[in-house]
């Protein structure tokens, strides 16, 4: 949800605004995933989220994994080789039997008590190393014993192993919001971000963070993984003919596949132009996810006897900003940034003489020099400073962006690291607020407003100061579950029933102000 934006004006000033600290230019750490020998990633930033069942044999592996759509329907997949990967699964499965269990007599014979309950087989399959199987009539939570017989090579004896699974939600990957400038100079590296969440709480994902103009895909940053329950920050880049535009950020490609692709992306427009221009944003989210499991053990049960839960609360922050000046600055200049909120700072710094370094032109029919500046304060606050300039035709541009996220891990984009090349990243590569230096920084106490001053310098001062009021809204509280039958060993046999309720709700703090 977006605040009702207010309009300020970046002014020319006779006085440099005073400011206390400053920093320096400091490395960033940047990890790639990892793979091991079968083409799984060793190294998430979280494994948080259900893993497929395995089973390793003298010949072969065997993993399964059943999963429900939005429509109801699962599918459960078997197979040799890791899910998701490149590797393509070596031999053959031939034999699959598929029962639904109770839970508590997992690994028993329990064959003749449970004659009512799911039960598939199939026979000479000719597949290879992967079958899947789809069924409308498993409900969610419902625990399964899967019996393969393969072998994992030509001429190889078959073996039979033993899977335990369970029906659970894909993962839902959703664009929940994105921080992209109103207004921004032609030409120019804008700075944008979008902030990925995974909403069903059972599985995480890896998908591809892309940015669109026009419905052109421009950015792209790949194999972004959000682990269940997840919040992660897409960090994009891209530039503009004058004009304006329409500027789409989605989340594509979700592998194991997506329960609800609807809410993948999310549109903004820029308006492209030559002119002083400014835009702050602030953003807060609190998902507060309340689960409990009720076991109600006979029909004549009223109150469970058994119950478990859990409540769990995840706050996460956005604070965005971005200035441009029309005209490529005398070198040396200064920059000074500063952000509060309810009268407390929230961060400053102050970067004299920065050391701007000479880099590939972007656009080479539009600018003949282009040199850019970044550095992680260590603090949260990403700051990147980029001049152009064109001799032939005395025409300039000076853009500044400070990027603040305070989510699980920020993913950095293709555009994003190259025009940012201090940092010597790769598309894809994502940073962590473990490392020495913030990746995501620290969540801030945001009240009820956010304020921003940021003054660049060559000589002539121009400066903005700008207050945005923070509103709220609450989404929630929302309850989803289900109550399935079921028998449960010890008891006199009549059918009881399993409840599985998760109540949400969520909390947005946020506002806008531009130029």
């Amino acid at each position: 949800m977006l605040s009702p934006r207010r309009t300020v004006a970046l002014i020319a000033a006779t006085a440099l605004v005073g400011w206390a600290g400053g920093a320096s230019a400091r490395p960033r750490r940047f990890h790639r995933h990892q793979k091991d020998a079968e083409g799984e990633v060793t190294n998430h930033y979280s494994d948080r989220g259900a893993k497929p069942a395995k089973v390793a044999l003298p010949q072969l592996t065997l993993r399964s994994r059943s999963l429900m759509g939005k429509d109801g329907a699962t599918t459960v997949e078997i197979s040799t080789a890791p899910f998701d990967v490149d590797a393509a699964p070596l031999g053959n499965i031939s034999r699959v039997r598929i029962d639904a269990i109770d839970p508590n007599a997992r690994g028993k014979d329990d064959d003749k008590n449970d004659r009512k309950r799911f039960h598939k087989e199939y026979e000479h399959l000719r597949q290879g190393g992967y079958v899947s199987f789809k069924y409308t009539e498993l409900p969610h939570g419902q625990a399964l014993r899967i019996a393969a017989h393969g072998n994992g090579a030509v001429h190889r004896e078959e073996v039979e192993g033993v899977l335990f699974d369970q029906v659970r939600y894909r993962p839902d990957l959703a664009v929940r919001d994105m921080a992209v400038p109103p207004t921004a100079a032609p030409y120019t590296a804008v700075f944008m971000s979008a902030t990925v969440i995974e909403r069903m709480g059972e599985v995480g994902a890896s998908a591809d963070c892309v940015t669109l103009v026009d419905g052109a895909q421009v950015d792209i940053s790949r194999n972004v993984w959000v682990a269940a329950n997840g919040v992660v920050t897409c960090n994009m880049a891209a530039s503009f003919a004058p004009g304006k535009h329409t500027v789409t950020m989605r989340v594509q490609n979700v592998r194991p596949g997506d329960y609800d692709d609807s809410n993948n992306e999310l549109s903004a427009s820029i308006d492209v132009h030559t002119a002083l221009s400014y835009s702050a944003e602030a953003s807060e989210h609190t998902n507060n996810v309340v689960k409990s499991q009720d076991c109600y053990m006979t029909s004549g049960s009223t109150t469970p006897e058994k119950h478990t839960g859990s409540d769990t609360k995840q706050t996460d922050q956005s604070r965005t900003v971005n200035g441009s000046v029309p005209l490529a600055l005398a070198m040396p200049f200064s920059v000074s940034f500063s952000d509060s909120s309810g009268g407390r700072t929230l961060s400053q710094l102050s970067i004299d003489k920065p050391d701007l370094q000479p880099v590939a032109v972007d656009d080479p029919t539009r600018w003949t020099d282009q040199s850019s500046y970044s550095q992680d304060d260590g603090n949260g606050t990403v700051v990147t400073i980029i001049r152009y300039s064109n001799s032939n035709t005395n025409v300039g541009s000076t853009t500044v962006s400070f990027q603040m996220n305070a989510t699980e891990v920020n993913y950095h984009s293709d555009n994003w690291c190259k025009n940012s090349p201090a940092f010597q990243c790769a598309g894809g590569e994502f940073s962590l607020p473990s490392d020495s230096t913030s990746g995501s920084g620290p969540t801030v106490q945001l009240a009820n407003d956010y304020t921003v001053d940021l003054t660049l310098n060559d000589g002539k001062a121009y400066s903005a100061h700008a207050q945005a009021p923070l509103t709220v809204a609450v989404d929630g509280p929302t309850t989803t579950g289900l109550c399935v039958n079921r028998v449960y060993p010890g008891t006199d046999g009549t059918v009881g029933k399993f409840c599985n309720w998760t109540t949400f709700t969520a909390t947005v703090k946020d506002g806008t102000v531009s130029q």
